[in-house]
């Protein structure tokens, strides 16, 4: 018996199939298929307060995010002032998490060794992330180039050429090594 005032939430998934022309609840773990016209009429004839919200299922990818706020830029002086600024913070927002985050990789080149073509293609679209400080090491605040020159010296001279480059570890600071 249902109680009107005790809220439960159960995740359900809808399937529909067309033949049978009928519907089902089916709970997340499946323990529970529930023919959906029965469950909202038994809802209603218990006088019982509900409500449903159904969303749908929206999986985010890279290549989604990067359509999407490719669509927003082409369409800059069609959108409200204060929604474009909005969204231009998200992506500020997004990038500076990427740029941390291609940082702890380029702090890790020896793990994942990846071969020049790729590290090049790395740097060029973050390149930030060369000035990436970690916080361990045994002074701390050490950034790529200082790393790989102590675990795999194989890649110190593509990060040095890009850091000189991208004024990494500022003026004659030899693109970081210094």
């Amino acid at each position: 018996m249902l109680q009107s005032d005790v809220p439960v939430k159960i995740r359900l998934a809808f399937t529909f199939e067309p033949k049978r022309r009928s519907c089902f609840i089916i709970s997340q773990n499946q323990s529970m298929i529930i023919n959906a016209f029965f469950l909202v009429s038994f809802i209603k004839s218990q006088k019982t307060r509900y409500t449903y919200t159904m969303a749908a299922a929206i999986k985010y990818s890279l290549d989604q995010f990067v359509k999407t706020i490719g669509t927003f830029q082409s369409m800059k002086d069609d959108l409200d002032e204060d929604y474009y600024t909005d969204l231009e913070e998200i992506v500020n927002n997004a990038m500076k998490q990427v740029s941390d985050r291609t940082g702890k990789y380029l702090h890790n080149l020896h793990e994942h060794q990846p071969d020049e073509d790729t590290l090049q293609k790395i740097i060029d679209n973050v390149p930030s992330s060369l000035s990436y400080e970690d916080e361990w090491g045994e002074e701390g605040g050490e950034i790529p180039i200082q790393t790989a020159a102590i675990s795999d010296v194989h890649f110190v001279p593509l990060l040095a050429k890009e850091g000189v480059k991208h004024n990494v570890g500022r003026d004659d600071a030899r693109g970081g090594l210094l």
